[in-house]
């Protein structure tokens, strides 16, 4: 199964914004429809329980539990912030999937830093 990135923005788009998502209680969620996510009405359960597992193992949530297909969290780690943070701008978003658009298998961490690229020329840093 392949891994969806721009699923796994739109899980933490909306993690972020979900008052329940405090550190304390920990919930589990078994679709995009249980996190209010539009545009990934496609998205099967398996599709949705492996992002989220491998989100949850790559450390973008705080875990209280692994269920059995469906982590329980409580919230985004500091990692799942950081990652956010650079790409939480649509328009920053829009240029590091350009940027990135032809070249086969672009990893995570490229993504990472072709959106903080983008940040720093937004900045005038570059």
């Amino acid at each position: 199964m392949k891994r969806d990135i721009e699923l796994v923005r739109s899980i933490l788009l909306s993690l972020e914004k979900d008052e329940r998502m405090n550190g304390i209680e920990c919930l589990s969620f078994k679709s995009p429809n249980d996190l209010n996510i539009k545009g990934h009405e496609d998205c099967s359960t398996e599709e949705f329980s492996y992002t989220m597992n491998l989100m949850a193992k790559e450390g973008f949530f705080i875990v209280g539990n692994m269920g059995e297909y469906f982590p329980y969290i409580s919230g985004l780690s500091w990692k799942g912030h950081d990652f956010l943070n650079d790409v939480r701008d649509p328009e920053i978003w829009t240029k590091t999937k350009i940027r990135a658009q032809g070249v086969f298998n672009v990893g995570f961490g490229v993504l990472v830093e072709i959106a903080k690229s983008e940040i720093k020329a937004r900045l005038g840093l570059t």
